[in-house]
């Protein structure tokens, strides 16, 4: 039985064309010409493969000095455990998509507690100026592996993309680092740095958000398939960056779920390494094997090449939370509170901009 192998402790969620130095900055730009900011210390990061940020500028480390961010940022709101800021640098358009992310974070958080079995903690997202470009192609960095060391999130803003919705990415941003928090706190064999947990973070990532929202840099699975299907079944690779070892556990993910096991049961079967997983759910030791021979005759042009309504996000019947249309066995009343404002209950399509009151729902 292989296990899981430990390295560097970045964790990142870029587009393949980016990468991070670990030196003083120079002038490492995204693609599309913009500068990309370095967190202020070694992150678990959501970036492309390749992807590079800068070292923080001198501006930017003065600004945050004695400071808890990385980024001077204003508060707009509470819920339940979640605090959500943007960088004030953002202005009105951060202030506006921090307030719709206040309504939409409890919701995976749920979820995440009900996948991975496990009870968060205290959290903090913060939308930044990741890219420059306030499109997501940023990505999100955070911490450690849980939410003591990793609690605060740093999302790139999205306001600015013209091909997304832009608080659909956003939330997706959020899954991918949210559910490496869990990782950590379940402590069953998730690696949160490692290719397997960063498998499983863009799985939740995609079952979170409608179909086709994860950038199309975040895919993976096709990476494995030009690689010629190397084994990271029975390994685990210790780095979140791999593309091709990350595709070959996202599209094992799939293919488990097109076998009719739900995204719960794949979660809390957990282990080092996915052969362990496989062997905790279906009590075999074939699982790279049996994996390939699910393939023959496949093309790999997604993370799902298996299109099978078990592992279609759209289907998927062990759904936690469903924004927009909660179904639930108990509820659980929380505030969503905002500095220095009044209280007042949502109705209909309504965009909250004061205190307010909305319900939490909770499957058991």
């Amino acid at each position: 039985m292989a296990n899981s192998v430990t390295t560097s402790p970045k964790r990142e969620l870029l587009p393949s064309d980016i990468a991070r130095p670990e030196g003083p900055a120079g002038v490492v730009v995204t693609a599309e010409g913009a500068p990309l900011e370095s967190p202020a210390k070694p992150a678990r990061e959501f970036l492309p493969t390749g992807a590079v940020r800068p070292q923080r500028s001198a501006g930017l480390i003065a600004a945050t000095e004695g400071l808890t961010f990385d980024y001077p940022v204003t508060q707009v709101g509470v819920v339940g455990p979640i605090t959500v800021y943007y960088a004030t640098s953002l202005g009105a358009s951060g202030e506006t998509l921090a307030e719709q992310m206040l309504g939409e974070v409890i919701g995976p958080y749920a979820d995440m507690e009900g996948f991975f079995a496990t009870n968060g903690g205290a959290l903090n997202v913060i939308v930044a100026p990741l890219s420059g470009l306030n499109d997501g192609s940023g990505g999100a960095y955070h911490y450690g592996c849980d939410f003591t060391s990793g609690g605060s999130l740093y999302l790139d803003a999205t306001f600015a993309n013209k091909t997304e919705n832009p608080l659909e990415l956003e939330v997706c941003l959020y899954v991918a680092e949210l559910s490496e928090c869990f990782m950590g706190a379940q402590d069953k064999g998730w690696g949160c740095g490692s290719s397997n947990g960063e498998a499983l973070s863009r799985y939740m990532a995609e079952r979170e958000t409608p179909p086709g929202t994860l950038p199309q840099w975040g895919v993976t699975g096709p990476s494995w398939a030009s690689a010629g299907y190397p084994d990271w079944i029975d390994t685990t690779e210790g780095t979140d960056r791999d593309y091709v070892s990350i595709g070959c556990g996202i599209v094992y993910i799939y293919w488990m779920r097109s076998l009719g096991y739900s995204a719960i049961q794949i979660t809390q079967g957990a282990g080092a390494t996915l052969a362990d997983n496989y062997k905790t759910l279906t009590g075999k030791t074939t699982a790279y094997a049996d994996l390939k021979a699910a393939l023959a005759g496949k093309t790999v042009t997604s993370d799902n090449p298996f299109d099978s309504p078990a592992g279609s996000l759209a289907s998927e019947p062990d759904r936690l939370h469903v924004r927009g249309a909660p179904a639930c066995r108990r509820s659980e009343r929380l505030h969503v509170s905002r500095p220095g404002d009044a209280t007042r209950e949502l109705s209909g399509n309504q965009q909250p901009r004061r205190r307010v009151v909305v319900e939490r729902h909770l499957a058991l």
